[in-house]
Parts: C-alpha cells; sequence; structure tokens
C-alpha cells in the first residue's frame, strides 16, 4: 500500500510488473512512482560477491534488473484522488504495457464504465479519463498477474454509481476504494448515484468475501480509500457505525424534519471524534444520507 498519495494506492509488484490500483492526486505521481520503484527494489535478487566468472558478477546484477514496469492501472472510482495520476503515471517511462506492441489493444487505464462516462461528461482530460470498462456485476483480467487472478467487483449505488473493489485472489488482498474508509465517514455522493442503504450493501459484500484467520482478526486484507489496513472485523464495526447514523437519521426523515433540523440534532456526534476530523466531512455526509433517505422515501 501506498499512502499520503491522497486515497490510498494498492500495487502488487512482481515478474509481470506492477498493477496498480487508483493513481492518486495530480501532484503526487512523483512520490507515488519513487514509492514504486523502492518497492520493486525489494524483489531484487541477492548481489553475489564479484566472481571471475562473468555470470555472476555485481554488473550482471544491476544491468539484468531493471527499472519498474508499470502494466495497468485499474481505478476504484471517479473522485480526483483516486484518478488525479492516470495522465502523469501513463506520460512515466515506467508505464509499460504489456502484451502488444501497439499500446491502443492493451489495457491501459481500467474502471467501472460508469466512471468514464462520469468523466467523459465532467469533460476530464483525456489522458486522466479510463481506457477499458466493463459493465457487468464483476469482472475477472484476462491473465494471470504476478501469479494469480486479479477481480473487479461493481457496487452500483454506494458512493456514487461507478465504484469498484479489487480482488488479488492468492495474495487475498481486497482494494475497497471510498466503500470503506478506516478514519473517514464515506464519500457518497447522492447526485452521482451513492446512497447510504447502497453503501451498507457494499459493506456486507466486503465482509462476506473476507475469511478471518481466528474470532473476527487477521486473515483478508482490506486496503481501504483512505486509513489503515484493516480486516473483516474492522469492515463489521464501520458498517454498524454507518447503521446506527443511517437509523438516526431514518427516525428523523419519518418525522419529516428539515435538513438544518437534522444537522442541529447532531445524529453523528459519538462518531465524529474517530470519523469526522477533517473539515466538512461530517455536515457532507449527513447531508447525503438524509437526502438518499428523503429520495427513497
Amino acid at each position: 500500500m501506498i499512502a499520503g498519495a491522497g486515497a490510498n494506492i494498492v500495487a502488487s509488484a512482481g515478474g509481470d510488473g506492477v498493477v496498480m490500483v487508483d493513481s492518486g492526486a495530480t501532484a503526487a505521481t512523483e512520490k507515488v512512482l519513487a514509492a514504486v520503484r523502492a518497492i520493486t527494489q525489494s524483489l531484487r535478487p541477492a548481489e553475489p560477491p564479484d566472481a571471475a566468472s562473468p555470470f555472476g558478477n555485481q554488473y550482471l546484477v544491476e544491468h539484468a534488473f531493471s527499472e519498474p514496469a508499470i502494466r495497468l492501472i485499474i481505478n476504484t472510482s471517479s473522485n480526483a484522488d483516486h484518478v488525479g495520476g492516470n495522465a502523469n503515471v501513463r506520460k512515466s517511462p515506467l508505464f509499460r504495457l504489456l502484451g502488444y506492441r501497439d499500446p491502443t489493444l492493451s489495457l491501459q487505464v481500467l474502471a467501472h464504465a460508469n466512471v468514464q462516462s462520469r468523466m467523459v461528461d465532467a469533460k476530464a482530460p483525456d489522458m486522466l479519463v479510463p481506457t477499458d470498462t466493463y459493465l457487468s456485476d464483476r469482472y475477472t483480467l484476462y491473465r494471470f498477474f504476478n501469479n494469480q487472478a486479479v477481480q473487479l467487483f461493481h457496487f452500483p449505488k454506494a458512493v456514487t454509481d461507478g465504484d469498484s473493489i479489487v480482488w488479488f485472489r492468492r495474495a487475498d488482498v481486497i482494494a475497497a476504494g471510498d466503500i470503506y474508509n478506516s478514519d473517514l465517514y464515506p464519500p457518497i455522493d447522492v447526485d452521482k448515484g451513492g446512497s447510504i442503504d447502497g453503501e451498507i450493501e457494499a459493506l456486507d459484500k466486503l465482509i462476506e468475501m473476507s475469511v478471518t484467520e481466528f474470532m473476527a482478526q487477521g486473515g483478508t486484507l482490506i486496503i481501504p480509500g483512505r486509513g489503515w489496513i484493516s480486516d473483516a472485523a474492522d469492515v463489521g464495526y464501520y458498517r454498524d457505525m454507518l447503521m446506527v447514523i443511517r437509523d438516526r437519521i431514518k427516525s428523523m426523515v419519518d418525522k419529516n424534519m428539515t435538513l438544518a433540523q437534522v444537522k442541529a440534532a447532531k445524529p453523528t456526534m459519538d462518531f465524529d471524534p474517530e470519523y469526522g476530523r477533517e473539515p466538512g466531512v461530517t455536515s457532507r455526509f449527513v447531508e447525503a444520507v438524509y437526502r438518499s433517505l428523503k429520495e427513497k422515501k
């Protein structure tokens, strides 16, 4: 996991190169590429002692282990802190596609079709927009990368209508995107098709996909869009928190309270020290929950 570049970035590195889940914020690209180089350096073979043989010396190690190759970017969302680095990474000499001499025939940036359509509608620069899309509720990459299957799952009504999570099957690591943020309320965008009920359903599915090691701890690693590496128990706590807040606000909606009245009632107050520390996060979250419940009603 690469943190501190906007949204968390997940990088699978191995013999096939690097698959990145999200590219972070635009301004952080150089730090991201430096982190990718550092990750791949850990895969270098042990340095052999200098020898008379031309087949076992330091020169061979240094020149046989080339710069890392980023083969594919997968975007979990259209939010700027997830896609902002797409253009800079694609322009980087580290971005070398796998499989075809003609790069237009290779997967480059993959996301759900709704991500692409929303970015096109917003007139995002072409190099930021995903080049390849999927339409179904799940998608499996056409080949193994780094000796494992990579699967994408679409959740149509969670944070937006284009959210994906990415499952690295052999490593048993799930990149959750903004569906799960271990230290922030989810940035539900009702205008882009998000809803509180869809968000909770997505978290239920994420927990169902995870296998714990012992007493709900360990096992499947879940990488949040923001925050620390988690397990199913952490996601379960987060889901329960959202259910409590959803039920509180639903009760207020049923009483025909206005948005201003709901905010004044502070339905998230006991959770704000943990999830509402960033300015404006709580207000936007309460408004999104209120709107999604109001529209459902």
